[in-house]
């Protein structure tokens, strides 16, 4: 008889340790929806948003002129919306770059990119690209977002799928 109840608690600690296990690898599964792309200086730029189960992220993916793609992850939200009905791409006129405009009010911008620049200043300070769309986690410097001219050209004015993310 005792055999039987560690057999089961054996049995109940080990499904405990995949259904863990499952949730923490929902991130690792995600779609991607391009926003739309644009060119800037030699770069090419794709606006994006990779959503999960239960997470959505807006990021930005650059391809240099060697065909390497970086990416910058730019917003995160722990629902599957992100809560961006809109994001406006603008670039200044002398085409040296880009500022992500969010539609929601209380914070003007959500990401600055300097062609040719190994860093992004985003959500989370100034970050260094990474090499695939979705990073395991985020974390920059403190820094702030330099302010957007007065002449800037809007490159892109896309529309954010409302709950992009649903799985169900």
């Amino acid at each position: 008889m005792k055999r039987w109840k560690f057999l089961i608690l054996i049995a109940c600690v080990l499904m405990l340790c995949l259904a863990a296990g499952t949730y923490t690898m929902w991130w690792k599964h995600y779609r991607v929806a391009t926003l739309g792309t644009f060119a800037g200086g030699a770069q090419q730029i794709e606006v994006y948003v990779a959503t999960g189960y239960d997470s959505a992220l807006l990021g930005l993916g650059v391809r240099q002129d060697t065909g390497k793609t970086t990416y910058f992850p730019l917003y995160a939200s722990v629902s599957a919306d992100l809560g961006i009905s809109h994001v406006k791409i603008v670039m200044s006129d002398e085409q040296q770059a880009i500022w992500v405009l969010p539609s929601w009010q209380g914070k003007p911008v959500i990401g600055y990119y300097r062609f040719g620049s190994k860093t992004c200043m985003t959500y989370w300070g100034e970050l260094e690209g990474y090499d695939v769309r979705v990073p395991a986690s985020c974390g920059g410097g403190v820094g702030e977002f330099p302010p957007v001219p007065d002449h800037v050209t809007t490159v892109l004015d896309a529309e954010v799928p409302k709950d992009s993310g649903s799985w169900w």
